[in-house]
């Protein structure tokens, strides 16, 4: 099972998260749900971060 940095299990996290939207609006997502959530913002991230820190030295 993922467990995070903190030791927090991703059954935990998606205990606590709610859903605000839609068909399944306040009931709490799969964890895997949870998990292709956390992998793509860490996908989409990775991908800008590097973008920022070139603007900012450019503007520097």
């Amino acid at each position: 099972m993922f467990t995070s940095s903190d030791g927090t299990e991703l059954r935990e996290i998606a205990a606590r998260l709610v859903i605000t939207k839609g068909a399944r609006k306040g009931q709490h997502p799969s964890p895997a749900t949870v998990m292709r959530m956390l992998r793509e913002h860490d996908e989409r991230t990775a991908t800008t971060e590097p973008v920022a820190a070139v603007e900012a030295a450019e503007s520097a």
